[in-house]
């Protein structure tokens, strides 16, 4: 079972009230079980269970709310791993299925880590003078390279 009983009366009643795609998305956010189902259950489940509510016909209001509440629980793995589920579910099955994959593309934040190292170049300027030439000469140590 996906949620139990208390958390499935959230989720519809979630549902019921909602009169957006964003005010769905949103909400069924920030119930805790939805979170949780994207660590609890792995993407290849998540197909099958989203594929196995929006088959049925006619599908009963607890069907669209948990399907809508797989979409949201879709929304908190990683970005890539999201968007290949979205990609991959028939979304024009739920009236706000790609309102939903929408507002996550529009609303998420990526993120890119770049691995850099750090070197430090110091540069140690000496100069000297040349009597013969009466001229002063910078030496470059780091690459010993000799200008006048």
């Amino acid at each position: 079972m996906l949620v139990d009983d208390i958390t499935l009366s959230i989720i519809v009643s979630t549902y019921l009230v909602a009169n957006t795609p964003n005010y769905l998305y949103q909400r069924l956010r920030q119930i805790p079980s939805v979170q949780s189902l994207a660590t609890r259950i792995e993407c290849q489940d998540m197909i099958g269970e989203f594929q196995k509510l929006t088959s049925k016909k006619p599908s009963s209001v607890e069907d669209i709310s948990l399907a809508y509440a797989i979409l949201a629980a879709i929304t908190f793995l990683d970005y890539r791993k999201a968007i290949e589920l979205f990609d991959v579910l028939d979304l024009s099955k739920l009236e706000w299925g790609r309102d939903f994959r929408d507002i996550y593309v529009k609303s998420s934040r990526i993120i890119n880590f770049f691995n850099l190292q750090a070197r430090l170049s110091t540069r140690q300027d000496i100069i000297t003078t040349d009597s013969s030439t009466n001229t002063l000469l910078l030496k470059q140590l780091h690459n010993d390279r000799s200008e006048t």
